[in-house]
């Protein structure tokens, strides 16, 4: 049942739309079908390769503070300063005088305040009376800039990197947030390590989703084709950017134990990266070309019938925050082998919905792949708990009214 009101939200994310933001669009149009009034915001346009045709329309609308015309920015300045001398030399102070930051970190402090007025005079609060930021990169203190300068109250979405790898001003960035959603206990655990107790309680601990509303409409369907599979040689498929995080190294090296073994299979890798080359150079070194194959980014579409036809996903990461990935495979009737690393356990249970093995261990990988192309009664099994555990859940239409709802309180404060 959609809610109708006449309260705007502001959404902000650094380089909308990307092919791995899919997640995001859902949660877009969610808010919309719940009546929400959402516009779109970004720092950098991304080029028409970095997203599918079908999202153009969101690169359309969305408004972006990039790229900076000096004479209009410099004017923008002069207007920001005129309307709120306050708020303007606050934010200054702030990149000049903030503890411990080095001189190439106040660069970028400065940056992200130049790209905040350039945004100012779009998301104010007479146009909207809440700002949410996906990320705790850059954007995030985009919008404590914005906050200094309009007024406007924000609310944030961490996602695992964002927090894990670069902690930069993490602390001001949740002090001046009403709220940060975080979605497993794991990574709310950790955050909350860099906090002061008093902004701890702004966290707020809730998953991803994905749409499952096909998948309860054909359920029948797809456990009828987790039984039927008969692959041989077993597919297996993984999805992930081609960067260190994602543990590419250890799963080729998994593939080698695996020949060796003499288990018949292919191994087909999607995703594109800083680590491809290195990657294809371990393929050949191990003489994996036949089983191998890197298929580079494709449409939410494509990976989707690539799973389809799959009979194992496996999830090779050294460091996660969530790991959306893994509800679409659960979601097409795969059996999972991931890393138990950060909140993945939060999603695959042991031996349960997946297996679990050790992160960045390629012998663990190897031997946890071994035992499932040596079962496939337990892979159909497990592949079965999945599928039931996904609907249950992770519908996403729940998990983000429920983010909506908590934003709506917010305007009321």
């Amino acid at each position: 049942m959609a809610v109708q009101s006449e309260k705007r939200i502001a959404y902000l994310i650094h380089t909308f739309p990307l092919y791995s933001l899919t997640f995001i669009v859902d949660e877009i149009e969610i808010i919309r079908g719940l009546g929400g009034r959402l516009d779109l915001f970004g720092v950098r346009k991304p080029s028409s390769k970095e997203y599918p045709e079908s999202y153009k329309r969101y690169a359309q609308e969305t408004q972006y503070a990039l790229p900076i015309h000096p004479f209009k920015h410099i004017g923008q300045h002069l207007r920001t300063l005129f309307l709120n001398p306050t708020g303007y030399f606050s934010c200054l102070k702030f990149v000049f005088f903030t503890s411990d930051t080095s001189i190439r970190q106040k660069i970028k402090l400065l940056a992200y305040f130049g790209e905040a007025v350039e945004l100012s005079g779009l998301i104010t609060t007479q146009k909207y009376t809440h700002l949410h930021v996906h990320f705790l990169f850059g954007g995030a203190l985009v919008a404590l800039f914005l906050k200094h300068l309009n007024g406007i109250h924000f609310s944030l979405t961490a996602h695992g990197t964002d927090f894990m790898v670069e902690k930069f001003l993490l602390d001001e960035k949740v002090k001046q947030a009403d709220f940060v959603r975080i979605a497993t206990q794991t990574g709310a655990t950790l955050l909350a390590s860099f906090l002061f107790q008093k902004d701890r309680c702004k966290l707020f601990q809730l998953p991803f989703g994905m749409n499952v509303s096909n998948i309860k409409k054909h359920k029948k369907a797809i456990c009828s084709h987790i039984h039927s599979k008969q692959n041989t040689p077993i597919k297996i498929m993984s999805v992930g950017r081609l960067v260190w995080q994602k543990g590419h190294v250890f799963l080729i090296e998994a593939a080698k134990l695996l020949k060796e073994r003499g288990v018949a299979f292919t191994l087909e890798l999607i995703g594109e990266g800083a680590l491809r080359e290195t990657l294809e150079k371990k393929i050949s070194e191990y003489g994996l070309e036949k089983q191998i194959v890197l298929l580079g980014a494709l449409s939410h579409q494509a990976v989707f019938y690539k799973m389809q036809s799959a009979d194992i996903f496996v999830f090779p990461s050294v460091s996660e925050g969530f790991g959306l990935v893994l509800l679409e495979a659960m979601a097409s009737g795969l059996a999972i082998v991931a890393s138990e690393t950060n909140g993945v356990p939060e999603i695959i249970t042991e031996g349960k919905t997946g297996l679990l093995c050790e992160a960045g261990n390629a012998e663990a990988l190897a031997e946890t792949l071994f035992k499932l192309c040596s079962d496939k009664e337990l892979g159909k099994q497990l592949a079965l708990n999945a599928l039931e555990d996904v609907m249950t859940r992770f519908d996403n239409q729940v998990l983000v009214s429920a983010l909506y709802f908590k934003m709506m309180e917010c305007c009321k404060n």
